[in-house]
């Protein structure tokens, strides 16, 4: 997906800054403090931007109630009855633009509805600091609330004087670690603890994250437009 292709792209200035770090060791610090910023904000937006390409595939195939996602249809529903709540029932069928997001509605009784358009952005949730829960809020808007806790272990054999090493980490536990050194960045001024190598290593575990949930997002379409074909 174009998201995962963006991510890759974007990481070739942290990986800038880290080179540069290695070379200036007086300030690598500084460094350091700019690349967990840096790698926290480019893991947001693929959240944000993965959402809204799944969302756009979804729709591009025109679907109808029927074929689409069951849990994304509860999800829309659960959007639409927020909306009537935080408007008032009176706003809300007062309202010609209300009036026509309630179309949705249909989607409780007729299998044949066919879902061309939804209002995006309200899906692809505001990141705040509560680390991967907030991944997990984004990802269970649009229908895959389990994605992030069936995230696998990041492994990887290293190799030093002919002893081979394995390496493994927690995806999730890794991501949360550092959007806790961002937000202790961003309101204490902190000093990441971290080295060169160790942000190698978050970079690794980043490009991991973001292609194991590309893997699943294609597959979940996939799955989904096979099954249209077959109907």
């Amino acid at each position: 997906m174009r998201a995962r292709d963006k991510f890759g792209e974007s990481i070739a200035e942290i990986v800038y800054l880290n080179e540069k770090a290695k070379d200036d060791s007086t300030n690598d610090k500084i460094y350091f403090k700019s690349i967990v910023l840096l790698l926290c904000a480019k893991l947001e937006q693929y959240v944000k931007d993965s959402t809204k390409e799944y969302i756009d595939a979804l729709l591009e195939a025109e679907l109808t109630k029927s074929t689409f996602p069951e849990k994304f249809i509860v999800e829309i529903i659960n959007n639409e009855l927020l909306k009537i709540q935080e408007r008032g029932v009176e706003t809300y069928i007062k309202n010609d633009r209300c009036k026509e997001r309630a179309r949705i509605f249909s989607l409780i009784w007729d299998e044949s509805y066919k879902i061309i358009g939804l209002p995006k952005e309200e899906f692809a949730v505001s990141i705040s600091n509560n680390g991967t829960t907030a991944f997990t809020d984004t990802y269970k808007k649009i229908g895959l609330p389990d994605i992030i806790k069936n995230l696998k272990d990041y492994s990887k054999i290293t190799e030093t004087m002919g002893v081979s090493t394995t390496i493994t980490r927690s995806v999730q536990d890794t991501i949360n670690k550092l959007i806790c050194m961002r937000n202790n960045i961003i309101h204490d001024d902190a000093t990441p603890p971290i080295t060169s190598n160790e942000i190698s290593l978050y970079i690794e575990i980043g490009e991991d994250f973001v292609k194991q949930i590309d893997d699943i997002l294609v597959s979940e379409l996939q799955t989904v437009i096979e099954h249209t074909s077959d109907n």
